[in-house]
């Protein structure tokens, strides 16, 4: 007949639980400098490619959506209304500008580089 070990088991998921919130804790108190906010301006949208890769805007700065993201840009329309926040990362020990895109229609964000 099986033997049954239900103690050994609750003592493990309890640390393992116990072990992964004081992780989390850690890397939200100890890496929260890593990433900054920078500043946030509104623009409009003047076009989009079709491949939603790069988003014009109507001030004539050109951004490039980050892979993952184009398929929230890929619906975005011109003449809607975006607030561009620019974001700076810490990788290695430098600083690695990116922003984020939020279109004020319908509040989607992308991620993106400026190209110009």
């Amino acid at each position: 007949m099986a033997e049954r070990y239900t103690q050994p088991v609750y003592r493990v998921t309890r640390w393992w639980t116990a072990s992964i919130l004081v992780l989390a804790l850690w890397g939200l108190t100890s890496h929260r400098h890593l990433v900054e906010a920078a500043q946030c301006d509104e623009d409009s949208i003047k076009s989009v490619t079709s491949d939603a890769e790069i988003i014009v805007m109507l001030s004539g700065a050109i951004f490039e959506v980050m892979a993952g993201d184009t398929s929230d840009s890929a619906l975005w329309l011109p003449v809607s209304d975006v607030l561009i926040c620019e974001r700076t990362m810490t990788l290695r020990g430098k600083s690695i500008p990116y922003y984020e895109i939020v279109n004020l229609d319908d509040k989607e964000k992308v991620g993106a580089t400026r190209l110009k």
